[in-house]
């Protein structure tokens, strides 16, 4: 177990044993999310290789079009400060 792990166990043991419980449900259920997309994505490698091979084919050839034009402000706006959150 890292320092930080242990530390991070540390503080959750001071909490009452509800919030202890709700800490953990919280670990758990991002573990499993992580594995469910790990499992996800691994199968998909190959499709998401050629879709991604077909984009930059597309956009060298002059057939995209910025995402700015595509979408109106308050759209765009919106997608630009979730791939920042990311």
């Amino acid at each position: 177990m890292t320092k930080m792990l242990e530390d991070a166990v540390l503080q959750v043991s001071s909490l009452p044993a509800a919030e202890q419980d709700c800490v953990t449900q919280l670990f758990t259920d991002e573990l499993a999310s992580e594995k469910r997309w790990d499992d996800l994505l691994a199968g998909s490698q190959d499709a998401l290789e050629q879709m991604a091979l077909e984009a930059l084919a597309e956009h060298r050839a002059g057939l995209t079009q910025p995402l700015e034009d595509l979408l109106n402000e308050v759209e765009y706006d919106r997608v630009v400060a979730a791939l920042n959150r990311q």
